[in-house]
Parts: structure tokens; sequence; C-alpha cells
């Protein structure tokens, strides 16, 4: 089967940091779709008019939006969950949210909350974070984003990115 290739940016925990957010947005451009993991504390109108492409948003537990709290999505050949992530408790780990979303079909997680990057495999589920652009909290406190690009034959490729 041959898919439409497309190019995802993937940003969240912004938190009202729209100067960033923004350069990293006109610096990716023309990308296919926009997502964000939440927590953009009222800025998303901002963000999707400086993107100039679709864009889907959740609620993260900053946020006071109508945006749902996670959302389905088919990437390709694959079915992804995006969400923030504070009603899965990532922060307790993911061996048993990965396996259990494995189970119900997902294929990928989208997640923001834990203001760490992260790109891995567990229990066969790609378990994607972008960071953070406003307050990181890995080692050395880049502020990170995500680039998800699917290719004609379905391969996902990803790379995580620092401003």
């Amino acid at each position: 089967m041959t898919y439409r290739p497309q190019k995802i940016l993937i940003i969240g925990d912004t938190h009202r940091q729209d100067i960033i957010a923004r350069t990293v947005i006109e610096d990716e451009q023309p990308f296919d779709l926009m997502l964000h993991t939440g927590d953009a504390e009222g800025s998303e109108s901002y963000l999707e008019s400086v993107a100039e492409a679709p864009c889907r948003f959740v609620t993260g537990n900053c946020d006071y939006t109508a945006y749902p709290l996670e959302e389905e999505l088919q990437i390709g050949p694959y079915r992804a969950l995006l969400t923030h992530g504070h009603t899965l408790r990532l922060k307790t780990g993911l061996e048993g949210v990965a396996s259990d979303l494995k189970s119900k079909g997902y294929d990928i997680l989208i997640h923001g909350h834990t203001h760490i990057p992260m790109a891995e495999y567990k229990s066969g589920l790609l378990i994607l974070s972008p960071g953070s652009l406003a307050y990181p909290r890995q080692e050395g406190r880049k502020k990170t984003y995500l680039v998800l690009t699917l290719d004609r034959d379905g391969a996902l490729n990803y790379e995580l990115k620092s401003v």
C-alpha cells in the first residue's frame, strides 16, 4: 500500500511561551499537521494561526479549555493516541500504560506532562514525548520538540530537536 508522505510537528507543554513556540513553528514549516500535547494555557488559537496547517490540541492539567483529554489519530497505517498524559499517570511508569494501549490496538502514544523528551518502544508501542518548549526537566534542560515523518511506504521516522 502507498501512503501520502507527511511531516508532523509535535510540541507540548508550551505554557504560554509563545515566542519560542512561534520560532519552532516557523522554522519547521511547511508541515502537514501540528500536534500539541497540552498545557498551552490559552495560546491554542494563536499557535494555530501561526502554524498555517491543521492542528490538534488536547487539554493538559494546566489548561482550562474545551479540547478533549485525548484524541485518536490515524497516521498512515498507525493508530495513535494523543494525550497530555496526566490522566494516565505517566510519571509512575510506562510499562503498564504501554501494554494496556497496545492491547487496545494502539501503535503510538504521543504525550506531554513529564516535560521530558522521549522516543522509544515499550511493549511494542512507540512512545513519543516532545518534552517542553517552556520548562524542560531532563538533564541539560534543553527546550525540545519532535518531528515525525511518514514516507510513501508507511515507514515512520522521528527526530527529537532542541531550540
